[in-house]
């Protein structure tokens, strides 16, 4: 379920996979994938499972099928380190939808030539995209267009009753600028927290929700 969210630059709706849509341009964004994250890991002794990095693309195909868009920008960071076969992975999820533009907003992971990226699907890769009055990017940068980003893997602690407490990965919203919660479920997350001056959107289960008014 999509909650709609409006915003300087226009209208977005924020889904629970993470992921935003801008319905004006049909243009769906996802933040933050890190592939290849789970091998890097593993390859330096950490023993991560190989599900974790299954279970994302299959989320992502799941995203793409459910989701109509004429364009995909995945707002940097896409990689991780090393290039290993979980790339072939991701490459075989997006080549099944080659009616869809493929964007990447080069982040500071995202190290390889852009002849790489073309490779594995990726159409264009730039700096920054402009959409509708939206501008996208995925660290956040000073700009007349209301900047949707990523980079910091945005999180929020939830308290409850008898000193319970959850964490959830969120949107937030400034002013001017919208930041997207990872993608990637094995992430380390900036905690954030809510003010007046802050519209922050928790993602749980198959749910966005709002902690404060809009």
């Amino acid at each position: 379920m999509a909650l709609e969210v409006h915003t300087n630059g226009g209208v977005v709706h924020l889904l629970a996979d993470p992921a935003l849509l801008i319905p004006q341009t049909s243009t769906l964004i996802v933040s933050d994938l890190h592939i290849g994250k789970a091998g890097h890991f593993r390859k330096n002794g950490i023993p991560v499972p190989t599900s974790i990095a299954m279970q994302d693309m299959h989320r992502l195909h799941e995203l793409l099928t459910r989701v109509p868009s004429k364009e995909v920008v995945f707002l940097g960071d896409l990689g991780h380190s090393d290039v290993n076969k979980e790339w072939r992975v991701f490459s075989q999820v997006i080549n099944e939808f080659s009616n869809r533009t493929f964007y990447l907003t080069r982040g500071n992971h995202d190290r390889e030539a852009d002849a790489f990226y073309r490779e594995m699907g990726i159409n264009e890769v730039v700096d920054g995209l402009q959409r509708h009055g939206f501008y996208l990017t995925h660290e956040p940068v000073e700009t007349k267009a209301f900047n949707i980003c990523g980079h910091e893997h945005p999180a929020v602690r939830i308290k409850g009753k008898a000193r319970q407490s959850l964490r959830l990965p969120c949107f937030y919203f400034l002013e001017n600028r919208a930041v997207m919660p990872a993608f990637l479920r094995f992430s380390g997350h900036y905690d954030i927290t809510p003010s007046k001056d802050l519209r922050v959107f928790p993602v749980v289960e198959e749910k966005v929700f709002s902690l404060s008014s809009s």
